[in-house]
């Protein structure tokens, strides 16, 4: 018996022992617990005492094995609960976790231990299932308890001689619709058959004779094209089974008929012909003129060649996918670069709207000032910045009528900066409560901004260093080669 199944067993005897002693135990959980824990819990319950009762008299006391850690923990997260009980408690949760996972194990270690003796050649530790007939001899290795370990051979299976008599009657009865192939039967038969030296799903090799080979040949091959209109000669088919050392034989008859073509195979013979006519016809010229005309049928001719329509639109298919992902990554470069930018210019915007402000001007009318400022430097052809862009914008809103205030809540939702929601919550929030203190704060925000951005320059540069790398060891190489490549040719020389 394998290792697995004897280990897995054992393990799940144990575990049944212990919850038939746990029965009566209290299963320390909360209240209405799962059903199906409550036996293990009792189980888990009962182990902990035994296992305190081993090292110390009494009922849960003593746990010197328990680390001073954990108690110290259970003391910090229940202290109003009785530490022994918690200690209890906890032990008990290790306990029936772990016997969950070895129960879940031993199970697993039978269950694997079945499969294979169901999958393995010695099936149930007691025989082996022989391969069919068209199989090959099997090996099999096995392990006997007392007298060691044994390899042999298992031969294929082999047939008694009544099973061989029924396996052949059963495909004498099957061999006309087995060979007939394209034919409606055997007493129409008019083009090849399909005769093959095995019989599938049978253990017998078939050999073929024919009584008129001129007409149907051992291979299945029928020549019924010169028959004359009518035509109908019997052909005996005979067809010799061999299994083993047993041999059986049977004939069929066959009728060949002038081959039935369907109106495009006429029409298509038709054309072959007409080819034919065409290249004796015009043998002797420099060209070989296709008929146009068969039977009264206009024929249209086109050379195949290699078709590249297809492959034209996978190679367009594939290079729209790439333009597209190659716009969506632009794209995206495109909102960092915007972010990046943003970033930079929070500064800037902040440190001018504090010098309009402390000059005497309203939150909007700076705001409007600084729109008017960037558009003169736009009409002498500045640089974008989108922060000015989207302050443009909030003052078109407030100009047409939306409240300050949610003009300056948009402005920050747009941004998509934490740095522009802090300033347009600063913004909103004085306006509620006045601007007394506006100058103070943004004056605040604008020296923390600023703290921001050099260390923000400071990361550009590291970044930029970084990039820099590869080049510079590039270099290095290239100037190591252009020195040794010298040096080496003129120790050569």
């Amino acid at each position: 018996m394998q290792t697995g199944i004897v280990v897995g067993s054992a393990i799940l005897i144990f575990m049944g022992i212990l919850i038939v002693l746990g029965r009566h135990e209290s299963c320390l959980m909360p209240r209405d617990p799962p059903f199906y824990r409550i036996p293990v819990r009792r189980a888990a319950v009962c182990l902990c005492r035994k296992i305190h009762e081993a090292g110390k008299k009494g009922r849960f006391h003593g746990h010197e094995w328990m680390r001073e850690s954990v108690r110290r923990d259970l003391m910090t997260l229940y202290p109003t609960k009785h530490v022994r009980m918690r200690e209890a408690i906890f032990l008990a949760d290790q306990l029936e976790r772990i016997m969950w996972l070895v129960s879940a194990g031993a199970a697993l270690a039978i269950l694997a231990g079945w499969l294979m003796n169901q999958s393995g050649p010695l099936i149930h530790n007691r025989y082996v299932e022989r391969e069919d007939y068209s199989g090959s001899p099997l090996t099999v290795t096995a392990d006997e308890s007392t007298y060691g370990e044994f390899t042999f051979e298992v031969e294929p299976r082999k047939y008694t001689k009544t099973e061989l008599e029924q396996m052949a009657e059963d495909l004498f009865a099957q061999l006309p619709e087995r060979i007939r192939a394209e034919n409606p039967d055997l007493q129409h038969v008019s083009r090849n058959l399909k005769l093959k030296g095995v019989a599938e799903d049978t253990p017998f090799q078939v050999r073929w004779t024919s009584s008129r080979y001129e007409l149907v040949d051992t291979d299945g091959t029928v020549h019924a094209e010169g028959l004359p209109e009518g035509a109908q000669i019997p052909v005996q088919l005979s067809a010799v089974c061999r299994a083993d050392d047993s041999r059986f034989e049977t004939v069929l008859d066959l009728t060949v008929v002038p081959e039935q073509l369907s109106p495009m195979e006429q029409m298509q013979n038709a054309i072959r012909e007409a080819l034919s006519d065409a290249d004796r016809k015009t043998a002797s010229e420099p060209r070989f003129w296709m008929p146009q005309e068969v039977n009264g049928e206009a024929l249209s001719w086109d050379s195949p060649g290699q078709d590249y329509g297809v492959p034209i639109l996978f190679v367009t298919a594939a290079a729209g996918i790439a333009l597209s992902a190659g716009a969506g990554a632009q794209l995206h470069r495109l909102i960092q670069e915007r972010e990046r930018q943003m970033t930079l210019d929070y500064p800037k915007v902040l440190s001018r709207l504090v010098l309009l402000v402390g000059a005497g001007l309203s939150v909007r009318t700076s705001f409007s000032r600084l729109g008017e400022d960037y558009e003169k430097m736009r009409e002498k052809g500045g640089e974008q910045h989108f922060v000015y862009e989207e302050i443009l914008l909030m003052c078109h809103e407030m100009d047409n009528g939306i409240l300050e205030m949610e003009a300056y809540t948009r402005f920050g939702q747009r941004c998509r900066s934490r740095r522009y929601t802090r300033l347009s919550s600063l913004l909103t929030q004085n306006l509620k409560k006045g601007n007394s203190e506006l100058l103070r704060v943004l004056m605040e925000e604008a020296d923390a901004s600023f703290e921001e951005r050099k260390s923000i320059a400071k990361q550009l540069g590291e970044e930029a260093g970084t990039k820099l790398l590869l080049p510079m060891m590039l270099m290095l190489v290239i100037t190591l080669v252009m020195i040794m490549v010298p040096a080496y040719l003129g120790f050569a020389m």
